[in-house]
């Protein structure tokens, strides 16, 4: 067939059609699919047209892969179930170390006599006891050890009643926690020192109601506060001592 030609821009124009429909790319022979006759596709890797077939999973896959999930969440509760022990323990001691600080502070402020003490609970039937897991902090211009039984849930004072500051009751520890004073009070005078002047450091630990703790070979770790003659306050993990006294967190 002759083609009259207008022009060179015209001949031109269809040179680059012509070029174009050589790389047309038409469906294979016996594909039900889309009609691809057509369609261009541009650049090398696009002027490949690939065909994927879609397929499920089989049952095989399905139960190798649930299999591995169960092992693994096996494996991972007994951590878990430790990791949140030691969370509740700290969580605790912590508690019991603002207690202290809190305390030690108001002595200083005031320039007066603070005791914190460890109650058997933070209400109005309240006994002081070196195994209680709440704390009060009161005043105590006149050595009264006694002076907030019976009265920890009376309204904050420090001029009324036991003259109670501040009563928390630890109940972010859970109930399998227990406390271990070797004595149920500290008392801290204007320079935020023991008083009467203790013959070596005062320990309070917390751990599991069972015993069971890291020292003992379990994951719950046990926590310890010291509270030393000079006034120095400090959580510390007991489990630590054994690995040498640099550890920073060592009792």
């Amino acid at each position: 067939m002759q083609v009259e030609w207008r022009s060179w821009q015209e001949y031109g124009r269809r040179i680059c059609v012509l070029d174009r429909f050589r790389h047309v790319r038409r469906a294979p022979r016996g594909f039900r699919g889309p009609n691809l006759a057509g369609t261009e596709l541009l650049g090398d890797e696009e002027r490949r047209i690939v065909l994927k077939t879609s397929r499920g999973v089989t049952l095989i896959e399905l139960v190798v892969a649930l299999s591995l999930f169960a092992t693994l969440t096996f494996m991972a509760v007994p951590s878990m179930a430790g990791w949140l022990q030691s969370n509740r323990v700290r969580g605790g001691a912590q508690s019991i170390l603002s207690g202290l600080q809190f305390a030690q502070a108001e002595a200083v402020s005031r320039n007066s006599r603070v005791r914190f003490q460890l109650t058997t609970s933070a209400g109005n039937d309240c006994k002081v006891s070196d195994m209680g897991t709440n704390w009060v902090v009161n005043l105590d211009p006149y050595d009264v050890p006694s002076a907030v039984e019976d009265n920890c849930a009376q309204a904050p004072s420090d001029s009324t009643g036991g003259r109670i500051l501040r009563v928390q009751p630890l109940a972010d520890a859970g109930s399998g926690a227990t406390v271990m004073s070797s004595a149920p009070a500290v008392v801290f005078n204007g320079f935020g020192r023991p008083t009467p002047l203790p013959s070596g450091p005062i320990t309070i630990d917390f751990g599991m109601k069972d015993g069971r703790c890291a020292v003992h070979g379990e994951q719950a770790h046990c926590m310890r506060i010291v509270v030393s003659p000079d006034g120095g306050l400090r959580m510390c993990d007991p489990v630590r001592s054994a690995v040498g006294s640099k550890d920073p967190q060592a009792c």
